[in-house]
């Protein structure tokens, strides 16, 4: 093996070359070609600084013959440094890549499922809506009202045509709805109020939430709705079951 040098090692391995280079890209192929040369130089060279001092004394030991081995091995082992750096920093640079880019997807992913189901507080009022009166009930045990009427939006590869349609659709429905968000956040406090004076602070926060994500329908419970009803005269009249 002492007589081994670079050009007959690669001249054995070559067979294992050929069949590494039909299995991999050629990037990663060179890449490793380059890894292999250099470290077969280094060996090549450590070989080559062993066998000169072994095969003489110390005391004949000569600066011409020791020399240029050490110059070699020593070039060989910053070339073999310098490529496994460089593998090193391709292999992080390609890591952090694929992680950023799952990471911008999913975040992505996310803001868009927020926008279209119509912004972040009703979908997260929703979600506590669901754990706290269970899915798609209100305070009461009822189903929670909501203002999504049949046709649900259109994905963004439709034709214009039935985004068109959409957007009438939507102006005629928010034209037939004529509580005012003035109304809205009257609506919102009478209800806190109510539940503040009949019920503790779970019920309060719960209803607060049913409130807010379905303003147009006061979630009350059975029994305690109080409004009166108003005759056509403008006198307010007794509610059913009840006599002055």
């Amino acid at each position: 093996m002492s007589n081994a040098n670079p050009p007959q090692i690669a001249y054995i391995l070559e067979p294992l070359l050929s069949y590494i280079s039909s299995c991999l890209p050629p990037p990663v192929y060179h890449a490793l070609l380059t890894l292999i040369t250099h470290g077969l130089a280094f060996l090549s060279a450590l070989i080559s600084l062993g066998t000169a001092l072994i095969t003489s004394r110390p005391s004949d030991w000569d600066v011409q013959k020791i020399l240029p081995p050490i110059i070699t091995l020593l070039a060989a082992y910053l070339a073999l440094s310098s490529a496994v750096r460089t593998a090193t920093w391709f292999v992080r640079m390609t890591t952090w890549i694929i992680k950023w880019g799952i990471i911008t997807a999913a975040v992505s992913a996310a803001t868009a499922w927020v926008f279209a189901s119509g912004g972040v507080v009703p979908s997260l009022t929703g979600l506590a809506l669901n754990m706290l009166n269970g899915q798609g009930q209100d305070a009461a045990g009822g189903p929670r009202g909501s203002r999504q009427h049949g046709r649900t939006r259109p994905q963004a590869w439709e034709s214009f045509d039935q985004h068109w349609e959409w957007q009438f659709e939507e102006q005629q429905w928010n034209t037939a709805d004529a509580t005012s968000p003035s109304q809205h956040v009257q609506q919102f406090i009478a209800d806190a109020l109510q539940r503040a004076r009949d019920g503790g602070l779970w019920s309060i926060a719960r209803g607060a939430l049913q409130s807010f994500s379905d303003p147009g329908s006061p979630a009350r419970e059975g029994g305690d709705s109080h409004d009166d009803s108003v005759n056509s005269d403008g006198e307010r009249s007794a509610p059913s079951g009840q006599s002055y």
